[in-house]
């Protein structure tokens, strides 16, 4: 999944998490990579959620952000389990 930006913008998109077999429980979600995107800010809201549940992560670039394509790691904890999927982000 890419997502398009501007320098100086801003882009939002929806995390549902599906609960598999009897998994119940608060799932923690946090980025890893970042912080290669010089400028970039995000946050998700909620931070934490169920196991059949659903955040909204906002995602920030300032003016000094310069145009490319950059790589981050969304993670989802529940307990010692995680998973995780990269996701692309295209700056303009």
């Amino acid at each position: 999944v890419t997502a398009w930006i501007i320098s100086n913008g801003t882009v939002s998109g929806t995390l549902t998490t599906v609960a598999m077999g009897n998994l119940s429980g608060t799932v923690n979600l946090s980025i890893q990579g970042l912080s290669s995107i010089p400028g970039a800010k995000a946050s998700f809201q909620p931070a934490s959620i169920g196991t059949s549940g659903s955040s909204v992560l906002t995602l920030t670039t300032s003016g000094n952000t310069p145009p490319g394509n950059y790589t981050f790691t969304v993670m989802g904890t529940l307990g010692s389990t995680t998973h995780s999927v990269t996701l692309s982000l295209a700056v303009r």
